[in-house]
């Protein structure tokens, strides 16, 4: 089905045997949008709501002209990018043939999202511009990246893979899985998983806690605060306040400059839940070793 336009204050509804396209330059607008088609989907649209649905293999391509409200949009087999001008709120989309081409991308400015699933080989990529990206449900990705000024994902069901950051303020993240982190944060980092690996992450504040292990390599903050379950490994440049604690295992730390063991709750611009103090292990029968190390600055 390919579209002229479509006008309407109300809603539109459009279905096809085959795919849905706008013709080159032009606008469907209306209140609510409905759409299925057996095949993708490719519209510029100016709606509030839209519920866009695929029976057979095809991509969903959404330009919005503000924000808009994707009620549902589920692919069979494909694809989901939507683009618009104002903030988005991502109600359901989802991907549901568990595919590595098949991806999802939400750019905005501002992105409150309740379930976003690309499955567990699907990439996600959330961008909300000078906006916060907000959850309520939850988010199934093999990885995602998140650009924003805010994030906070820390719904239990989330399953986030490896987690590209940029942050210009802070950024709260939780999964029910391993997490993998790196990239930049403005301010403070909070990040749970069963376990935490985080290459080439910058932040100013750092909080890590997992049941599991934690590795870093390349990490830059000004305050690391790290509690796990079985062992820490950190290679750091320029921690100026670290505290950690392990139930087993070991805890290594090896920093490019000097560094204090902290009380974190005496550190200034530190607001983490729980703030630890110094350099223990929680299990009196650990066997584990600590090692602090510091290299000198070239």
């Amino acid at each position: 089905m390919q579209l002229a336009g479509a006008n309407t204050g109300s809603s539109v509804v459009l279905s096809s045997a085959a795919g849905i396209a706008n013709d080159a330059g032009s606008l469907t607008t209306a209140g609510t949008l409905t759409a299925n088609a057996a095949g993708g989907i490719a519209l510029n649209t100016s709606v509030d709501t839209a519920t866009l649905t695929t029976s057979a293999a095809g991509d969903v391509a959404i330009t919005e002209t503000d924000s808009i409200t994707l009620t549902n949009v589920t692919t069979s087999n494909g694809s989901i990018t939507v683009s618009a001008s104002g903030a988005i709120t991502a109600t359901k989309v989802a991907s549901t043939t568990d595919n590595d081409a098949n991806d999802i991308s939400l750019t905005g400015v501002g992105i409150a999202a309740t379930s976003i699933n690309a499955g567990v080989a699907g990439d996600l990529v959330l961008d909300a511009g000078a906006g916060s990206i907000t959850q309520d449900g939850a988010i199934i990705a093999d990885a995602t990246t998140l650009s924003a000024a805010d994030v906070t994902l820390t719904n239990v069901g989330n399953t986030l893979g490896t987690v590209t950051l940029n942050a210009t303020g802070d950024a709260n993240l939780l999964t029910s899985g391993a997490l993998g982190v790196k990239g930049s944060v403005g301010g403070n980092l909070d990040a749970s998983g069963t376990s935490i690996t985080a290459t080439g992450l910058q932040a100013t504040n750092v909080n890590f806690e997992t049941a599991g292990s934690v590795s870093a390599t390349g990490l830059e903050a000004d305050v690391l605060q790290v509690s796990a379950g079985t062992g820490i490994g950190v290679s750091s440049v320029g921690i100026d306040h670290f505290a950690a604690q392990s139930a087993s295992g070991d805890i290594y730390m090896v920093n490019t400059g000097g560094y204090a063991i902290s009380d974190i709750s005496t550190v200034g611009g530190v607001a983490f839940d729980t703030e630890l103090s110094g350099v223990r292990f929680t299990d009196a029968a650990a066997t584990g070793k600590i090692s602090l190390i510091e290299i000198g600055r070239a």
